[in-house]
């Protein structure tokens, strides 16, 4: 069985908002160290509908840019290994091409396959449903817990006359616990405040018939928005700042130490809103 570390392109031209658009991947297979890449060129359009303040300009050139470094660093690697180039890539930076921290998942098929399958996920957006990127996310989180050697979390449903909701991250070690990611990819900004709203109504409900608490709850949203929709984001906003009312604990998907922090048997300190 070979291992694939990968990483999410972000175009991000704002640090401000954190808002950003999936555009490639970057992808190691271990144990040999083959480096391979995939970038779009073809959302110029959707990125300026979305990022209207940026020069028409931005987005292509970095794009081609970014495709002519990857381009030397696969070469490379051909002889060297790409295990360096993927380490340093990947580093946090400031600047408009950014990238996710990098992940990790057997896989028995080749590079190549594996980048295309990754790519028509995180950049092409073929989702089963629109729920499958919340499903993406919990297991992200149940991994990453693992690494950390946090364990205990799982399914399990709150029972209640009005509201009964089944959390698939809950854990009852230091009471109960819950983490619940969220992901705002639909396709209108009615669906995507409706969302949030959903979500900020039985977290209401439940806090007030005191089947949960406000410091154990977390909520790991998604920064990620649909383009087609040039309001989506503010719609995000919207949606997450009625969870963050409530009093519970909301941070970005991306801030692993957080969430580890949060899930950590003992824990009782409320984490710091990553959000911006």
């Amino acid at each position: 069985m070979k291992t694939l570390r990968y990483s999410v392109v972000r175009f991000r031209p704002f640090v401000e908002t954190g808002e950003f658009a999936n555009a490639g991947i970057v992808a190691l297979e271990e144990p040999l160290g083959l480096f391979a890449f995939k970038l779009t060129s073809r959302r110029v359009r959707r990125i300026n509908q979305f990022f209207h303040d940026i020069d028409d300009r931005l987005f292509p050139t970095a794009i081609d840019m970014l495709k002519q470094e990857l381009g030397w660093i696969r070469d490379a690697a051909v002889k060297t290994g790409g295990r360096e180039a993927f380490e340093f890539l990947t580093k946090q930076r400031e600047s408009a091409i950014v990238f996710s921290e990098p992940r990790a998942r057997a896989f028995e098929g080749t590079l190549d396959d594996e980048v295309d399958a990754l790519f028509d996920r995180y950049v092409n957006r073929k989702f089963a449903t629109e729920e499958y990127p919340e499903a993406q996310l919990t297991r992200e989180i149940k991994s990453r817990l693992r690494q950390s050697h946090v364990y205990g979390y799982q399914q399990y449903q709150i029972h209640d006359e009005i509201v009964s909701v089944t959390f698939d991250l809950a854990s009852k070690i230091n009471g109960l616990r819950v983490i619940r990611p969220l992901a705002f990819n639909h396709k209108s900004t009615v669906a995507i405040v409706d969302h949030g709203a959903r979500w900020s109504q039985r977290f209401q409900l439940l806090l007030e018939r005191g089947r949960l608490v406000r410091q154990n709850v977390l909520v790991p949203v998604s920064q990620e928005v649909d383009l087609a929709e040039p309001h989506a984001a503010e719609a995000k906003e919207i949606a997450t700042g009625k969870l963050r009312d409530l009093g519970i604990n909301v941070v970005d998907t991306e801030d692993f130490d957080a969430i580890v922090a949060f899930a950590r048997p003992g824990s009782s300190t409320p984490v710091s809103s990553t959000l911006s």
